[in-house]
């Protein structure tokens, strides 16, 4: 664990690799390895998820946050839910396990419990990135531009390298009719991900947004050459009255 804080988790990975060998009747190494694996590798993490279950013996909270995850991934998102709400009980202020919730119960058609959850989330979590990431998006779904702009910015703020919370700050930008912070946005997220047609084409419509149809022409037509499937760059131009 220490190794893992100071920064090195794949020296760690070995470490706790080598505890489930030597004692397989402690839950604790592979529930904390089960983390680890968990944004790379989901079937790895759940299938460590339920070795630490069947040991027994974890942390109630731990207990509850596992349960989740393994019933998050089988799509039980009830069962999810309600785990990460006992989980919550036990620590009411676990900024991951309030996001982890906020995200089922906006699957589950419950979005405004959602948002309550991810302003907790944004207000207790020493890194609240992701929150005020799903935060923002789970605004642009509602039509709350004003409010996901001010999400998105804190985003930014936390993560410049973000390419995916820059586009989703173009998007709300967009939604509060301001078409030339939209066009930063969008332009910040192709300088971050060069090789992505999608966001040079929704840049290309941010700048006929703002009346620079030129700069839309050169947009789209960047895009069609990193994706000449791309019907729609094709009738953008086509409807500039140029050829694709």
């Amino acid at each position: 664990s220490g190794i893992a804080n100071s920064g090195n988790r794949e020296r760690a990975k070995v470490l706790l690799e080598a505890a489930t060998v030597i004692d397989p009747t402690n839950p604790n190494p592979p529930y904390t390895l089960a983390g680890y694996y968990w944004a790379d590798d989901q079937e790895r993490s759940v299938a460590l998820y339920r070795t630490a279950l069947a040991i027994g013996g974890l942390d109630p909270f731990y207990q509850k946050f596992a349960e989740g995850r393994v019933a998050l991934v089988e799509g039980s998102l009830e069962e999810a839910a309600k785990a990460f709400e006992d989980a919550l009980v036990v620590r009411p202020e676990h900024g991951e396990t309030l996001t982890a919730l906020a995200t089922i119960l906006n699957r589950l058609g419950r979005p405004d419990e959602a948002r309550q959850y991810l302003q907790r989330a944004v207000e207790l979590s020493p890194d609240p990135f992701r929150s005020l990431i799903e935060l923002g998006q789970l605004l642009l779904e509602q039509g709350a531009y004003p409010e996901a702009v001010q999400s998105l910015q804190q985003a930014v703020a936390l993560r410049a390298d973000r390419p995916n919370a820059f586009a989703l700050l173009a998007q709300a930008y967009a939604g509060d009719s301001q078409p030339e912070q939209a066009v930063l946005a969008w332009q910040q997220a192709v300088t971050l991900s060069p090789e992505n047609a999608f966001y040079i084409i929704q840049l290309g419509d941010a700048l006929l947004a703002s009346g620079d149809n030129d700069g839309a022409v050169k947009a789209y037509r960047q895009g069609l050459q990193l994706n000449p499937d791309s019907s729609y760059a094709r009738h953008q131009l086509q409807a500039l009255g140029v050829t694709p």
